[in-house]
């Protein structure tokens, strides 16, 4: 949405994919993508995971493990108390660990290709941008303001991620407006119809999965399984696929 002051792009926050912003106002309807597999590459999450555990005595990997058993963040002092417990055990052993010089290094690598990574996302989405004269908005999903923070009720059961952290940032270089977000990704952009899971492509892949299943868990995964990024409009005069944060972010966008 254009006006003689502001351009307008819709924002859709998330978990796999961080951040998906559209203008549905451009010709081919231009779009910055950032994912959390993207970010992790970047970050060379893996390789840093890989040389770390190369390098640590199999005690001081298997007490830190031992840590998931523990709560450091109960009200009760008894579990509060046979965490630090069993942390002071092994405490020496791992300040011995860590105090070497690499492990600084790795994590200033580690923060430097983090700013990188947001840095090279900034500029894709200032591509965005029609008129270098107009100042761009970013109309920000609303779960973008409680993604990934500890004790919101809908971070329960799903792993960390950048969520609030990445707003603040994208703040610092864009005006952010915090926009509803309810049902923009199941409503169709096109006709404004409901839209769902498409049934036909879910029923090919659940049939493939169930033929290589061989546990009564891996069959009860297969009979759920639903392609999380495709969407398909119920209206059949429309019946449009459609991808899903796409979708969600020009429906935030309008």
């Amino acid at each position: 949405t254009r006006t003689q002051s502001l351009q307008v792009v819709g924002a859709d926050p998330g978990k796999r994919e961080l951040l998906v912003c559209v203008d549905a106002d451009s010709p081919q309807r231009a779009s910055a993508r950032y994912t959390a597999s993207q970010r992790r590459h970047d970050m060379r999450v893996a390789r840093h995971a890989k040389e770390q555990g190369e390098g640590m005595p199999v005690d001081l990997r298997d007490q830190l493990n031992g840590l998931a058993d523990f709560n450091s963040r109960s009200s009760r002092l008894s579990v509060q108390g046979a965490y630090f417990a069993h942390r002071r055990a092994f405490l020496e052993s791992a300040l011995q660990h860590f105090e070497r010089r690499t492990h600084r290094q790795r994590l200033w690598e580690r923060h430097i290709r983090s700013q990188k990574s947001l840095t090279n996302f900034v500029r894709r989405v200032r591509a965005l941008q029609a008129d270098p004269s107009v100042p761009m908005a970013l109309a920000y999903g609303s779960w973008g303001g409680i993604a990934g923070r500890p004790g919101a009720s809908c971070n329960k059961g799903l792993p960390p991620c950048i969520g609030k952290g990445l707003r603040a940032k994208l703040s610092k270089h864009f005006l952010i407006l915090n926009t509803p977000e309810a049902y923009t990704s199941k409503t169709c952009c096109i006709c404004g119809s409901t839209c769902g899971p498409c049934q036909e492509v879910d029923q090919f892949h659940q049939s493939l999965r169930l033929q290589k299943a061989s546990t009564d868990a891996e069959r009860r995964r297969a009979e759920r399984f639903s392609v999380r990024g495709l969407r398909h409009c119920h209206n059949v005069e429309c019946a449009a696929h459609l991808n899903r944060d796409t979708n969600a972010a020009i429906n935030i966008q309008r």
